[in-house]
């Protein structure tokens, strides 16, 4: 069996190859007939992942977002929309108490997200995510996706920059929690 891991390197860089003549293009395209006039992210982020299951301790995780912002709220409600796309893997993994044994997770998520207007904001996010548990414990561990949401709040640094901290949860077999501090770059 392959695990979705095995395949993230050859995605982003199939993702990068057929995007890019349309992220450094001189014309812009359209979206659904409007002007696509938004803006490309990038960031990292990390922090405490939850495993909700009793006896688990939390593990450190950390990943990668990418995305685009478009130039306006979807609705024309004020603010930012964007689509993310969000992969993290364990740093640090969290003990499984009475049993010695550690566990640890990978995550990738797509998200829809909006973020309120201002130089502080906050932002919401729904979407999907899958997970891959693992552990050296006999038994423990196994692969699920799930529906997915988050809050938090950030704030702009300069144009193209911003700081955030985000609580992530996922529902399904594997109920987790991620708190997270991240930074992104738009361009």
């Amino acid at each position: 069996m392959h695990k979705p891991r095995n395949y993230l390197i050859p995605a982003l860089f199939t993702f990068t190859f057929f995007m890019s003549p349309y992220a450094f293009a001189d014309e812009e395209g359209t979206f659904f007939g409007q002007d696509a006039t938004g803006k490309w992210i990038v960031g990292i982020k990390a922090g405490v992942m939850e495993n909700n299951t009793e006896g688990f301790g939390d593990a450190t995780n950390a990943g990668i977002v990418l995305g685009y912002r478009f130039s306006r709220a979807i609705g024309g409600i004020g603010g930012s929309s964007s689509v993310e796309f969000e992969a993290t893997t364990s740093v640090s993994d969290g003990d499984i108490s009475g049993t010695g044994s550690e566990w640890d997770v990978n995550t990738y998520a797509l998200f829809f997200t909006y973020a309120t207007p201002g130089k502080v904001y906050f932002k919401g996010k729904l979407g999907g995510m899958y997970s891959d548990v693992s552990s050296n414990a006999a038994g423990v561990g196994g692969n699920a996706s799930g529906f997915s949401g988050g809050l938090g709040f950030g704030l702009k640094i300069g144009e193209n920059g911003k700081i955030e901290a985000e609580y992530t949860g996922v529902t399904g077999d594997n109920d987790l929690s991620f708190w997270s501090l991240g930074g992104l770059y738009e361009f």
